[in-house]
């Protein structure tokens, strides 16, 4: 065998049916200028495998044991892992797959190779150049980077967090800082493995599951960040800020009913939590309960009078009351706070074209598109506008915007069958009142439109079946009645044009 190295000297355990993956780690170990050994490699032909076993059992001085369900299964592996453990010196757990880990191996530190197996070389690294375990200069260490932290100097927070590790690699707090000090560098992938770990020392640690959730979330995998933000509320259900995230990604998954039970629960634990109150009141709005929106975006206001976005969400809640001056003021102010918020220009313009100020209405709509070229509702604002001084042409160029950005509008298609019909393009404008009504089937003002273009092309039993559909749906239309009254008199049926 060949002759003792200085320390850290690597023992692999392995299941034979693990040999070539125990190989290659042993190869890339090697490679990186550490010392392992491995039965295949280092017994002599002349030697005795049980003595070799025995004495790299006693000589090194770390144990990396490749975890797999046939390494479970192993009694061999396991003799050799209880009688390093026994021998008071730290194994090391490499995952080849994913399989539960033997419960005496729970405070063993576990590196993932299922997934990533160049990043867990990485992680294996602290562990393998680890000085003596040491709880009590791990606790120095972890202090050390918490006051790092604070300052913030991450490097140095890195740098101390994981000298605690290498000290006391059991340390779930270690692992959670670590995790927290690459989250705040946008190092999300070792974040989540600092994270993971820690909650795998310490499976009730709410705190990592949150923060795991917030970058799961951050990376788009809203499914796992529900389930963490799950965990984290399992462990510690007074943990309002869990709710609150949870509440964010029931909303993107489409869950509404469930987000709003968690922003329910979120304020009554953080009753000066003005986030959750905003994203309640925004479901209060729109679900068309204005009133409760009102209550709950004056809460938020209050709590946090800096926050652009409560005023833009109160102004369009003032603008579905009909209440135009206020939600104007609302948009000013959330204009004030955030010169970029496209949503509060679009608003602010509808208003203005709503009250006949065309120009300040294109200034506010040319502004929002040039600072989100992709607002369908802007392009349609501005084609109302442009419509509304008989700019038909930029009105059109507008309404096909508006139409490719939301295909599913209905009001695109009426807005620019109106205008087609003002260009007397008939044809047109009935294609576009159909297709509002194919999309919004109780659209009276649609079947109104209609009617109005078949009684111009003079098809006025198809106008009379227009208005009959837009009088069922809006009984009080004085205009439709008008209408039909004049197409009754075009056919004839003078008693019914007078009750009209």
């Amino acid at each position: 065998m060949a002759t003792q190295p200085a320390s850290p000297y690597i023992y692999i355990n392995y299941e034979n049916a693990d040999e070539g993956f125990a190989l290659r780690l042993y190869e890339n170990l090697h490679a990186m200028g550490l010392y392992a050994w491995i039965d295949q490699r280092d017994i002599q032909a002349d030697e005795n495998w049980h003595q070799a076993v025995n004495r790299a059992l006693n000589v090194c001085t770390h144990m990396i044991l490749v975890w797999s369900k046939a390494a479970d299964g192993s009694r061999e592996v396991e003799s050799e892992w209880v009688y390093f453990k026994r021998l008071n010196k730290p194994v090391l757990i490499v995952l080849r797959e994913r399989h539960a880990v033997h419960y005496g191996l729970e405070s063993a530190p576990t590196v993932d190779f299922s997934r990533d197996p160049e990043g867990a070389i990485r992680q294996l690294l602290p562990h393998l150049n680890a000085p003596a375990r040491d709880p009590q200069a791990a606790r120095i260490a972890l202090e050390q980077g918490n006051t790092a932290f604070r300052v913030p100097d991450y490097a140095s927070a890195l740098k101390a967090y994981s000298r605690a590790i290498a000290l006391e690699p059991s340390n779930a707090q270690a692992y959670y800082r670590r995790g927290l000090c690459h989250d705040r560098i946008r190092h999300y992938e070792r974040a989540l493995e600092d994270y993971a770990q820690a909650i795998q020392i310490d499976p009730t640690l709410a705190e990592a599951y949150f923060r795991r959730g917030l970058v799961q979330r951050l990376q788009g995998d809203h499914d796992a960040a529900q389930a963490s933000f799950t965990e984290a509320l399992r462990q510690n259900p007074t943990l309002a800020p869990a709710y609150y995230y949870r509440g964010l990604t029931f909303e993107l998954l489409g869950k509404t009913d469930e987000a709003f039970e968690d922003y329910n629960k979120a304020i009554s634990l953080d009753a000066q939590g003005s986030r959750a109150y905003t994203l309640r009141g925004s479901i209060y709005h729109n679900r068309g309960q204005h009133r409760e929106a009102m209550d709950d975006l004056e809460r938020a206001i209050m709590l946090s009078p800096a926050d652009a976005g409560c005023y833009l969400l109160r102004g369009k809640t003032y603008q579905a009351l009909n209440r135009e001056q206020d939600a104007l003021k609302d948009y000013i102010q959330a204009l004030k706070i955030d010169p970029n918020l496209a949503e509060a220009y679009c608003r602010r313009g509808m208003i203005y074209s709503a009250l006949g100020n065309y120009n300040a209405a294109l200034d506010d709509l040319n502004q929002a598109l040039r600072l989100n070229q992709a607002d369908g509702q802007a392009y349609l604002s501005r084609g109302d506008t442009h419509s509304a001084i008989g700019s038909y042409q930029r009105a059109l160029a507008d309404y096909h915007e508006a139409t490719r950005l939301m295909p599913d509008n209905p009001k695109t298609y009426l807005n620019r069958g109106v205008t087609y019909h003002a260009m007397n393009q008939l044809t047109e404008a009935a294609a576009d009142y159909n297709r509002a009504i194919l999309l919004a089937p109780t659209l009276s003002s649609a079947y109104y439109n209609l009617g109005n273009v078949h009684f111009e092309m003079g098809q006025y039993n198809a106008a009379l079946a227009d208005y009959d559909r837009a009088l069922r749906i809006t009984p009080t239309d004085s205009c439709a009645y008008h209408n039909r009254g004049l197409t009754y008199h075009q056919l004839g049926m003078f008693n019914e044009a007078l009750e009209d």
